[in-house]
């Protein structure tokens, strides 16, 4: 858990999307809103608030969005 809350997007976003899922796989118990909501929260800020701002539902849906 320490290590899913410490990362952040340095580089591309297929990179973190990697680095996350890998980290957050190894978590147990962690629900899918926590999930996603770790996952925008590390995003680039100029990234995270155009993903935000289309309200994501599910980490797929945020894992577009952000690639876009």
């Amino acid at each position: 858990m320490e290590a899913l809350i410490s990362i952040k997007q340095t580089s591309i976003v297929e990179l973190y999307k990697t680095q996350f899922e890998m980290l957050s796989n190894q978590v147990r118990g962690l629900s899918d809103s926590h999930r996603l909501n770790y996952f925008l929260g590390r995003l680039k800020e100029e990234i995270r608030m155009g993903v935000q701002m289309l309200n994501p539902q599910n980490l797929v849906a945020a894992y577009r969005l952000a690639r876009m």
